[in-house]
Formats: C-alpha cells, sequence, structure tokens
C-alpha cells in the first residue's frame, strides 16, 4: 500500500513539475524548451519513472499478498478463534487458527 501511495504522490508532483514549465514559458505548446524548461521536463520525468516504478512493485506486492492469502484460505481446517478472559487482577487474550 505504501509503494502504490508514494506513486501517487511522486506522480503528482511529476505532473506538477511539467506543468509548471509550460506554464512559466519555459516550453511551448510543441514541447521546445529552453535550459530551465528542459531540466524542469526531465526531472518530471524522473519522477514519473520512480512513480511508474513504485506502482510496479506495490501491484505485485499486493498481487502476491493476495495470492498467498487465497492460497493459505483454501488450506485452512479450522477458523480462527480467538477469547479474552478477564479476572479480578488480569486480562487475557487468547487465540489459535
Amino acid at each position: 500500500m505504501a509503494a502504490l501511495v508514494t506513486s501517487g504522490v511522486l506522480a503528482a508532483v511529476a505532473k506538477s513539475k511539467w506543468d509548471g514549465a509550460h506554464e512559466k514559458g519555459d516550453c511551448d505548446a510543441s514541447h521546445v524548451c529552453n535550459d530551465q524548461g528542459i531540466s524542469e521536463t526531465d526531472a518530471a520525468r524522473r519522477l514519473g519513472n520512480l512513480a511508474t516504478g513504485f506502482a510496479v512493485v506495490g501491484l505485485a506486492a499486493g498481487g502476491c499478498a493476495g495470492l498467498f492469502y487465497w492460497l493459505d484460505v483454501t488450506s485452512r481446517k479450522a477458523p480462527v478463534q480467538a477469547r479474552v478472559a478477564v479476572g479480578l487482577h488480569s486480562i487475557a487474550l487468547e487465540g489459535g487458527f
């Protein structure tokens, strides 16, 4: 989940940098840029590439977690059990799976 959130933040910053270069006039509509515009758009591309990498990692991790959960659920024989015991001077939590 953290990788997907990071990907979203990086993508938003990359889009902001890209748009900023065009709004400030450092790049024109056909993406011809001066030195400052080239620097800004290169930074935006790097951030976009990082965002893509984090998204791939996040989706792969989520897919693996889902697969492991699905495989584990099909092999369970007994449901998860939990019990809370309250005594005069103690509280206990017991469980098993």
